[in-house]
């Protein structure tokens, strides 16, 4: 990691290969801060595109106050089918025999509880029909923002739409082709405040939502998802953390079903 003097401007670039065994995507590299949601991240299906898969990434990234950088990935692909228990074939995106192509553009700044990040990016993916030469494809453009206002309070989230984006961790509330066979378009988005009074507590609010377009969806099919938290994390003394989150879930079908999460966690934290 290059590091440069205090008041220096962009002064070097430096590019980097990876190939990460399994990292998040280019277009949601950002999650909201939970003890409650872990293995699966808060607001999936309601605005985060969270999923981790396989890729190799190229980027380039500038030093100094203000850093810009441009990465591209490509990805393995992967449609989100629902698997069964023997199932061991194939999904629709691996048998497009291509691979998720994304990129993503940014700039940083800050250091610390100061470090701050906007971008966007933007996803490409393939579906195999039976006819091969007319696959259906996935694309779609995300934004992504860690703001902070002071060192305690601290603003961030995400938004997206596009088409066929199930198999990036929930997109279109788990749903991929639509009453035309066309891959459903949807697009959401999430927020979150986090207020950290002092070094040892923490708290703060988030909403998301995902709303597939509703031309595209049969009539039984789910029409949106919002989802909507409370959270304080506190840190007693040494590696000790506590938590409670609040969490009301919604799913509209014909009509809106709902439910509540009260979840309360005690970690240690290295």
């Amino acid at each position: 990691k290059h590091r440069t003097p205090c008041g220096s401007r962009l002064n070097s670039t430096n590019h980097r290969v990876t190939f990460p065994l399994n990292q998040h995507t280019l277009i949601s590299m950002l999650n909201p801060v939970s003890l409650a949601s872990v293995g699966v991240p808060g607001f999936t299906a309601a605005g985060n595109l969270w999923l981790w898969l396989p890729q190799a990434r190229l980027g380039v990234h500038t030093t100094g106050d203000v850093r810009f950088g441009v990465t591209g990935a490509i990805l393995a692909p992967t449609s989100g089918d629902p698997a069964a228990l023997f199932d061991t074939d194939n999904d629709i995106a691996e048998r497009s025999k291509r691979p998720y192509v994304q990129g993503r553009a940014h700039v940083a700044w800050g250091e610390d509880d100061m470090a701050g990040s906007v971008g966007v990016s933007t996803h490409a993916g393939w579906f195999a029909t039976p006819n091969s030469t007319n696959q259906r494809e996935s694309m779609a453009v995300a934004a992504d923002a860690t703001v902070p206002l002071t060192r305690w309070i601290e603003l961030r989230g995400e938004w997206y739409s596009g088409d066929g984006i199930r198999g990036l961790g929930g997109g279109a509330i788990g749903q991929l082709f639509g009453v035309s066979g066309a891959p459903i378009h949807s697009q959401g988005m999430w927020g979150q405040i986090n207020l950290k009074p002092t070094t040892r507590v923490t708290f703060g609010a988030g909403f998301g939502f995902d709303d597939p377009d509703d031309d595209d969806l049969a009539p039984n099919a789910r029409r949106k998802n919002t989802a909507g938290e409370i959270h304080l994390h506190v840190r007693p003394g040494g590696p000790l953390i506590m938590g409670f989150e609040y969490r009301r879930l919604e799913t509209t079908y014909a009509s809106k079903l709902a439910n509540d999460h009260l979840n309360i966690a005690v970690g240690f934290m290295f």
